[in-house]
């Protein structure tokens, strides 16, 4: 007995969790980027399934600044297959999101811009939640709240963040109340 192509593609992929846009911003930058991470990861996960490939989602995510290009350009061509009207450019992504990595080297405390680099994959992001609820194949399943692991990211980002925040603001005190020039 023969499966449709349609029906062998639903039974490859793994259930799609879509969240919001909001929600995937505040868990990238709660995390510190690290959501960032896990979305590649799904994102590759989700092609790697689609195509019926074995692209190893793993290793793209972890040399994910050499297969950022490729991804997007999928999220984009998958996307605009499935009738986005919006277009963003894979290469400028690419190197905005170069440079907001390289923030991360600037002095305390201008290195926390670089906890903005989610900005950079609103557009992909987007892309890829439109095209994956367009298609039912897709498995898609839009998660209203928050998920268990979720709510553990955001307590424990939080926690690194109030640290962060306060270490930051002692060490700018510190440097105020101490004026080298004088000595």
């Amino acid at each position: 007995m023969e499966q449709t192509n349609a029906s062998t593609l639903e039974n490859q992929i793994e259930p799609q969790y879509i969240i919001s846009a909001n929600k995937f911003a505040l868990l990238c930058f709660i995390t510190f980027g690290f959501y960032n991470a896990w979305w590649f990861y799904k994102s590759w996960r989700f092609f790697q399934q689609k195509e019926n490939t074995d692209l190893a989602p793993a290793i793209r995510t972890i040399f994910g600044i050499v297969f950022m290009i490729p991804l997007f350009y999928r999220i984009i061509n998958l996307a605009k297959r499935n009738g986005y009207d919006k277009t963003y450019s894979p290469v400028l992504l690419y190197i905005l999101y170069l440079v907001a990595i390289l923030f991360s080297y600037l002095p305390n405390p201008y290195w926390l811009i670089s906890a903005f680099t989610f900005i950079i994959l609103l557009p992909p992001f987007k892309a890829l939640n439109f095209a994956r609820l367009q298609n039912v194949t897709y498995n898609p399943i839009e998660q209203k709240s928050f998920n268990g692991r979720q709510i553990f990211l955001i307590v424990i980002g939080s926690l690194f963040w109030i640290l962060i925040l306060i270490s930051t603001f002692v060490l700018v005190l510190a440097n105020d109340e101490y004026n080298y020039e004088a000595y």
